[in-house]
């Protein structure tokens, strides 16, 4: 089984960050990079926290994602960011996001069994 490395990150985009209710939308001008630049870029342009702990492969700054440009709220930008990378996110509350490692898909046999 091969090594993997995980990465973990935190990001704040303020000390103290106030409440930010999900439905915000925000001037986005993020470029094409590694991930954990784009998480961070997105924590400043949107004051919120985003915290995660995922698999850094292929390279310890991940999967290169982006670029974002338009007024988009932080749930939308997230979904559109991470579409095509090994990653997802909740919402942990008005501040908060966590981004993860999608859950493995597994492929499930299916058996008919009528004779």
């Amino acid at each position: 089984m091969a090594a993997r490395s995980v990465l973990a990150v935190a990001f704040s985009g303020v000390l103290a960050p106030q409440a930010v209710p999900a439905a915000d939308r925000y001037p986005l001008q993020i470029d094409r990079q590694p991930v954990v630049r784009v998480l961070l870029e997105l924590s400043k342009q949107t004051h919120l926290q985003i915290v995660g702990i995922f698999p850094s492969e292929p390279s310890e700054g991940g999967v290169l994602v982006g670029p974002l440009r338009g007024e988009f709220t932080a749930d939308r930008a997230l979904q559109l960011l991470l579409q095509d990378s090994h990653l997802t996110f909740v919402r942990v509350n008005a501040n908060t996001v966590a981004v993860m490692s999608k859950p493995a898909t597994t492929t499930a046999e299916v058996v008919d069994d009528r004779s």
